[in-house]
């Protein structure tokens, strides 16, 4: 409550952003009832004041503002709403007029951003809604419309979507699961060593989606329709749900499995897979047009316990471009 006087200091690499962002402060603290002092730098060949308050001059053309919109506005009204937003303008000719841009309205880059302007100021309630002039609509990719159908299928199952980061790292994505380290796609500079590489698979994602909540009462039951980087280093949809619970088992992981497939009327073939985070012989590939497309099982407890859980787990994960795309 005592202070009276605040110097500003703004320091960058970019002298234009510096300004800009000394205008702002300043004319923020001056619309709260401050008062701006000017402060004289000098620079070795030259020296200038700051901050500079001096608005920016450009020209809009009125024919322009209209096309964009897809209005009649006249230049009156133009000027009018360019006022409503704090602009001072005045007239240059018929089709053009000239905008003095206030020193703190560092967003304003194009004569578009000043279209926007005109559109506030006017009035966006005053556009009427209309309907495409083309003779074509767009619609839904058919692969998406499928996806969609997948998750109507996954909830009436009783699983809730999540959707979790595509950031992973070596020890998620490989040794937790008692996988050996394959290809990945690194990040140079990571934050952390959390999120050093794009995942490869959903279902580490998921399963510390589970660490995270484990003090909710079970059974829990997500599932996941995302984008993986596969060892080719190309972008896959895949499917994969967990469901932890008492009475989770292969049995049950496998009557899912039933489901979703019955319910898209593909056609698929279950074999035996030793994978090294399920139980022996509780794991099993899924086989669509003689192709490995998945795995679903039974997790082995050395894999429960290295991502901090503790009751049985069943997963599945699957490719969905494989499927999709047939």
């Amino acid at each position: 409550p005592y202070t009276r006087n605040i110097f500003l200091d703004v320091t960058g690499t970019n002298l234009q952003a510096v300004k800009c962002t000394l205008n702002i402060v300043a004319t923020a603290l001056a619309e709260r009832g401050g008062k701006i002092h000017g402060v004289n730098i000098k620079y070795s060949d030259h020296s200038e004041v700051t901050p500079d308050l001096n608005p920016n001059r450009r020209k809009l053309s009125i024919s322009y503002v209209d096309s964009i919109l897809g209005l009649s506005l006249d230049r009156k009204q133009i000027m009018d709403s360019l006022m409503r937003m704090e602009y001072n303008v005045k007239d240059i000719d018929d089709d053009t007029v000239e905008i003095e841009i206030p020193s703190w309205r560092a967003d304003i880059l194009h004569d578009i951003d000043l279209v926007e302007d005109v559109a506030v100021g006017y009035g966006y309630e005053k556009f009427e809604g209309k309907l495409p002039e083309k003779l074509t609509f767009g619609k839904p990719i058919e692969s998406h419309e499928e996806i969609n159908s997948l998750r109507t299928i996954m909830i009436g199952l009783g699983f809730q979507e999540v959707t979790t980061f595509t950031i992973s790292n070596e020890d998620d994505e490989f040794r937790k699961l008692s996988l050996p380290v394959g290809k990945k796609v690194e990040i140079l500079n990571p934050i952390g060593e959390e999120y050093s590489c794009l995942r490869v698979s959903l279902l580490p994602s998921l399963l510390k989606l589970l660490a995270e909540n484990k003090h909710h009462s079970l059974p829990q039951r997500i599932f996941e329709i995302g984008v993986i980087v596969d060892e080719s280093f190309r972008n896959k949809t895949h499917l994969a749900a967990v469901e932890i619970s008492a009475k989770a088992s292969f049995t049950n992981c496998k009557s899912i499995i039933e489901a979703i497939m019955r319910n898209i009327g593909k056609e698929y073939v279950l074999e035996e897979k030793n994978h090294p985070a399920f139980i022996y012989g509780r794991c099993a590939s899924v086989m669509y047009n003689d192709e490995e497309i998945g795995f679903l099982g039974e997790l082995h407890p050395k894999t429960i316990i290295s991502y901090e859980l503790e009751h049985p787990i069943i997963a599945f994960e699957f490719q969905l471009n494989k499927i999709l795309e047939s």
